[in-house]
């Protein structure tokens, strides 16, 4: 990290802060809401969860583009039809490829069985006798 609090901290400390003013206004002196550190993983992780979102929405708001992305995107549109062709082209190589392994496996073991390509058949079909 940069050195820039997490979003889960800066929940965090919008919490302390909201506590505070609670307790100002309640004439309290002590908060309700220990350390970030005192917090269980979950409510951590929630923290995070929730500052992500508002970093999300934040983004979407400012309406931020970024064009590099939108250019990469818009190329893989224009594109799609020939790269989907390609992956199923290469689908289909590796199902080829996978047929012809399993055919020249059962090549060797016919031939290992004494038949084969290169044997005569008898009449029954059975192979040499």
């Amino acid at each position: 990290m940069s050195g820039e609090p997490s979003y889960g901290q800066i929940v965090h400390d919008t919490r302390l802060a909201h506590e505070a003013d609670q307790a100002a206004l309640e004439g309290r002196r002590r908060f309700n809401l220990g350390s970030r550190e005192e917090r269980t993983p979950a409510q951590r992780e929630l923290d995070e969860r929730i500052g992500a979102a508002v970093a999300v929405r934040a983004v979407a708001d400012a309406k931020l583009r970024n064009e590099r992305l939108e250019a990469q995107a818009f190329t893989l549109g224009a594109h799609r039809e020939v790269i989907l062709r390609a992956l199923r082209i290469a689908a289909s190589d590796d199902l080829h490829a996978e047929r012809m392994a399993d055919l020249r496996k059962d090549r060797e073991a016919l031939e290992a069985l004494g038949g084969g390509e290169g044997q005569e058949r008898t009449d029954d079909g059975k192979g040499p006798q």
